[in-house]
């Protein structure tokens, strides 16, 4: 009996400390930051680089772009876990000379020996035999088949008088009644919400969105860049937006505009980070409120009907 005990003991000790460690990286992931950083420039040739940083740079991912080429790569504690490192092997040549070959652990292929088969003789062709010609019989002719003559006798035909029924008799045929699409769900469960409802309901999507933007959006931009279009109009708007980007965002953003020819040139960077706790936050307190948890219950029942 204490045997059994001791065994659950160390049972409950080993799988209290797996759901520990679980809750821990759990925490992690959704307390700790995940930083991103992009820069790129384009001249001559488009240059790029990213990089997600997470848990203060212990996991890496790092993107590059260069001269039509792309390169990427995961790293943990600073060094590559994917893609793998090519091996060297030294190989020892009569003369002392050595020479080194790299493979990607892949394993030798063994080349089958060809070995030489005798041709097979070919047969003589053995003499066709041709058939003898046997007369030609004639096909028997049938005898005609004789014609029989028939009496017809004059028969009056019947009249039946049948009353039809009317129309009304007839069963009218069950119509299956027509599916909602999803448009008309929403619109009809909008239409049935009162104003207060409503309002609260606008403002809490309203509510999750700005925060999800500020969130999400990068922290630190820097962009310097000259455009140009066919058409100048259109490269107006371009630095009017950039203008009004500026001034709200209140960043290092310079745009200049081409209005002789056409071109895209310039450079950008920008940083950020993204903490999934704070996005999770957002998203649990949107399907709480009142009118947006009513109308999730009620998707749910009747989403099988449906189109």
């Amino acid at each position: 009996m204490v045997f059994i005990l001791t065994v659950l003991k160390l049972i409950g000790i080993v799988l209290a400390v797996i759901i520990a460690l679980i809750a821990i990286v759990i925490a992690a992931v959704l307390i700790m930051p995940f930083g991103y950083e992009f820069s790129g420039e384009k001249y001559e040739k488009l240059n790029a680089s990213a990089a997600i940083k997470w848990f203060f740079g212990i996991v890496k991912v790092d993107a590059c772009y260069n001269e039509d080429e792309l390169s990427y790569s995961l790293k943990v504690f600073g060094k590559t876990i994917y893609p793998k490192e090519e091996k060297k092997i030294e190989v020892k040549v009569r003369g002392g000379e050595v020479k080194a070959e790299t493979t990607k652990d892949e394993k030798p292929v063994v080349k089958p020996v060809d070995t030489k088969k005798e041709p097979v003789k070919a047969k003589p062709a053995e003499a066709k035999k041709e058939p003898v010609n046997k007369p030609v019989e004639k096909p028997a002719q049938k005898p005609a088949p004789k014609t029989e003559t028939m009496v017809k006798e004059d028969i009056k035909p019947k009249v039946i008088r049948v009353k039809m029924p009317e129309v009304s008799d007839f069963p009218e045929e069950e119509k299956e009644p027509e599916k909602m699409t999803l448009k008309g769900f929403i619109i009809g469960y909008i239409k049935e919400m009162s104003a207060d409802d409503r309002k609260r309901a606008v403002l809490a999507v309203l509510d999750f969105i700005k925060g999800m933007l500020k969130h999400v959006l990068p922290g630190d931009i820097s962009v310097y860049a000259v455009i140009g279009t066919d058409d100048p109009s259109i490269t107006g708007y371009i630095l009017a937006f950039s203008g009004i980007l500026r001034g709200a965002m209140g960043k290092d953003i310079l745009v200049q505009g081409d209005f002789e020819k056409k071109r895209a040139e310039g450079e950008a960077s920008v940083k950020g980070r993204i903490r999934l706790g704070s996005m999770l936050y957002m998203v649990i307190r949107l399907l709480l409120t009142k009118p947006i948890r009513k109308f999730i219950i009620r998707f749910i029942k009747v989403r099988g009907e449906l189109v």
